[in-house]
């Protein structure tokens, strides 16, 4: 076998650190069970054990394994104790070198056979979960296969209680609650397939705070997640409700048209109705439909008026789309009643300045551009 030196750290070429790779990305490959398969000292070959053990790990289960522990395992093989004991002792150690980095921390198991488990979660791969059990002054680690786990039953996060109380005063604050949501999402959604898990809710407060720092991208890609396959149904239902809205910033006019249409049936109350049918408005208005964006406007003042914001929202909306109808009695009635009803806001400002330029002289159909409105449109 070749060595890259002789010194007393040498490294084997074909290690991680001889080819300078990750060591969770080079145990997965395969290349670890390479090294040494040609002597012929142990009847397991590479091919046999290396999907077995690459069905064990995963990147989130190696980030405590080290180079010394590697370059120990491959002088194992070396002498000739065979690539089983490698492949099992680097599973092992993922599992305790995670779980003392990344614990997830206190859980109730309970198993198929109905037998009950008050642990700390130290790790998982895809079918087995690590465990440690504490029996008076002794430890106890242990594993279990995911399919005898019936569910794992953890603490409400700590995350979720912050965010439902904390005040974001500034953006340095919101960019703070997204980085404890993100760690704290990926935590448990190492365990979203397993019943008692509060990923989902972590995932969907998570895609809350995205979409207020209008990163509506990665929040609709994370409430899509959360809908596909997660919680119950009221959980299930207010992401593909929030998916839909981030739709109309992330996506094309006719994509999150055909989203807000689609929720449209799952609707609970007045305020979520509201918003709906302003986006389905401004969507229509952006695809160039003036009577079908009214039509759906126009439902917040005759039938959601008490929703706070949204009739005078809409009937700022309604304005572009009066003024391409040329409709300029409807206009005008329009804008007097924004400044009526709504003084000392931004929607009677944009409504009075519209009045002046009509009385300058201005052709009312000079006035359907949605761009001289405070209206926001997909960037």
């Amino acid at each position: 076998m070749t060595r890259a030196s002789k010194t007393g750290n040498a490294q084997h070429a074909d290690s991680p650190a001889g080819r300078g790779m990750n060591p969770c990305a080079w145990l997965q490959s395969g290349s670890a069970f390479k090294v040494g398969a040609t002597s012929g000292r142990d009847s397991t070959s590479p091919a046999e054990l290396a999907p077995t053990l690459g069905r064990h790990i995963s990147p989130s289960h190696c980030e405590g394994i080290h180079w010394a522990f590697i370059e120990q395992m491959l002088r194992v093989v070396e002498s000739g104790r065979g690539l089983r004991i490698i492949g099992f002792c680097c599973l092992a150690w993922c599992a305790i070198a995670a779980g003392a980095a990344n614990s997830f921390g206190p859980a109730r198991v309970r198993l198929q056979n109905g037998r009950q488990l008050d642990c700390e979660i130290l790790a998982r791969s895809n079918d087995v979960v690590f465990i440690q059990r504490v029996f008076g002054a002794g430890v106890a680690r242990e594993q279990y296969p995911v399919a005898q786990i019936e569910s794992i039953l953890f603490p409400r996060p700590a995350f979720l209680s912050v965010v439902a109380t904390q005040a974001l005063p500034d953006t340095a604050a919101l960019r703070a609650c997204i980085k404890t949501a993100e760690q704290a999402y990926a935590a448990t959604r190492a365990f979203a397939d397993v019943k008692g898990t509060w990923a989902y809710h972590v995932g969907f407060e998570y895609a809350r705070l995205l979409e207020q720092a209008r990163r509506f991208s990665s929040a609709r890609r994370i409430y899509d997640r959360v809908n596909r396959a997660g919680g119950d149904a009221e959980l299930r239902r207010s992401a593909a409700l929030r998916s839909a809205l981030c739709a109309y910033y992330s996506a094309t006019p006719s994509n999150a048209l055909q989203g807000l249409l689609a929720i449209t049936a799952v609707v609970t109350n007045d305020g979520e109705r509201a918003a709906v049918a302003y986006y389905t408005g401004m969507c229509y208005a952006q695809l160039g439909q003036p009577v079908a964006s009214l039509f759906a406007l126009l439902r917040n003042v005759v039938l959601y008026s008490l929703e706070p914001d949204w009739e005078p929202r809409s009937l700022v909306a309604a304005l572009p789309n009066y003024a391409a109808l040329e409709r300029g009695d409807e206009f005008r009635t329009t804008c007097a009643t924004l400044v009526r009803r709504f003084p000392a806001t931004p929607y009677a400002a944009v409504a009075s300045n519209m009045l002046v330029r009509l009385a300058a002289g201005t052709n009312v159909h000079a006035c359907a551009s949605l761009s001289l409105y405070p209206v926001e449109l997909r960037k």
